[in-house]
């Protein structure tokens, strides 16, 4: 395990020692990753079983430590997308708003650049393959409770703010390898937060101090913001706007706001019931109420309405429309097709966004009703 983690020490910036370790350590991750995904899972759920080789996968601490400091490099640099040289950004609002890249910009040597472009994407798979597989069962060992609330502490929400406020100071510019990296950092926040904050069989103390992390870290680091702010700069990045919305990896970033927005009012809304921790749940509101994240649920809620049932738009330019449109309509996995449907996150978005998020215009309390008259009488529409 001690040439796996040098290799893990050049992703972190380190002196290279060997890059032979690479191959190695790269086949690992994929023998582990091709081991997890034996064991199926409805509906992207946790079983019991799924749980289980989760937490065998974890219990080796070698493995669990270097998966953690491997995900901890690729979130702190967006997986090396900057190999070619660049090592400044700006971005906007929050403590996640500026100086977003690593110190000591300049070009990688031709082995690191692969080392990043190839291993990023296995990290964050393997690492959102465990995450899932753990969905509702996060305490089912030692080692499972301890890798998730490292993933949470090690500031990870921070690091892909930055990273998302990175993209949208040159969201026009984009390679093609910076658009698939949001996409991939927003599969890690989609699934951090669905663990953390799904149901749990334990409902015990250290579960709800994980929640009240969750919902401070939501708050300190803007993430939802900024991946708002980036999914809605996406919709404006004309001329190559279309062209952008028609791929894959911006729709699925749209999607993963639109689902983390959804959980974040479903914790509120739960806190609200228990009438529990009064911190945790002004905390996520203020994340819900966000400029940004409010005003992109409700784009996309509307736009998926508009095409739903033929509607108004309420004043929603035609150009943000017709991109809304596109983005959703983008021809992929089941994932998008819900989106398109109204059968996923996007709907109970705009729920989130009308009734939990503090209103203010231009959504007021008489447009807020409107518009969940107008999902209710669809929904209802819908199942005669």
């Amino acid at each position: 395990m001690l040439t796996i983690v040098v290799t893990v020490d050049v992703m972190l910036g380190l002196p290279a020692v060997v890059y032979r370790d690479f191959a190695r350590l790269h086949s690992l991750l994929l023998n582990v990753l091709g081991f997890l995904q034996q064991f199926p899972r409805p509906a992207g759920a946790g079983t019991a079983e799924s749980a289980a080789a989760a937490a065998t996968v974890l219990a080796d601490d070698a493995f669990r430590a270097t998966l953690l400091r491997l995900v901890a490099a690729v979130v702190s640099d967006g997986g090396g997308r900057d190999a070619g040289g660049s090592s400044d950004s700006s971005g906007g609002g929050g403590s996640a708003g500026s100086n977003s890249r690593a110190s000591g910009g300049g070009a990688c040597s031709p082995e690191l650049t692969l080392i990043h472009e190839t291993l990023a994407p296995t990290v964050c798979v393997l690492n959102n393959e465990l995450l899932q597989m753990l969905n509702g069962r996060p305490h089912v060992s030692r080692a499972t409770t301890d890798f998730i609330q490292k993933l949470l502490r090690m500031q990870t929400l921070q690091c892909i703010a930055r990273e998302f406020a990175a993209a949208t100071a040159s969201v026009g510019a984009l390679t093609a390898w910076q658009i698939r990296d949001t996409d991939r950092l927003g599969g890690v926040l989609h699934c951090l937060l669905f663990v953390v904050s799904g149901g749990s069989e334990e409902k015990g103390l250290e579960h709800a101090h994980m929640r009240r992390e969750l919902a401070e870290a939501l708050r300190v680091s803007g993430v939802l913001e900024h991946a708002a702010r980036l999914v809605l700069l996406q919709l404006h990045a004309a001329p190559t706007g279309e062209a952008l919305s028609a791929s894959e990896s911006v729709a699925n970033l749209a999607h993963h706001f639109a689902a983390v927005y959804n959980k974040t009012g479903r914790m509120l809304m739960q806190y609200m019931r228990e009438g529990g921790d009064a911190v945790a749940a002004a905390a996520l509101r203020e994340v819900l109420s966000g400029r940004c994240a409010r005003h992109a649920a409700l784009v996309h809620g509307v736009a998926a309405l508009c095409r739903a049932d033929g509607g108004p738009s309420y004043g929603l330019p035609e150009d943000v429309l017709r991109m809304a449109t596109v983005m959703a309509s983008a021809s992929f996995g089941a994932g998008l097709k819900l989106y398109v449907q109204l059968d996923a996150a996007v709907p109970v978005a705009l729920m989130m966004a009308a009734g939990l998020a503090s209103p203010t215009p231009p959504v007021g309390v008489q447009a807020t009703v409107l518009l969940l008259l107008r999902l209710a009488a669809w929904r209802w529409c819908r199942a005669a």
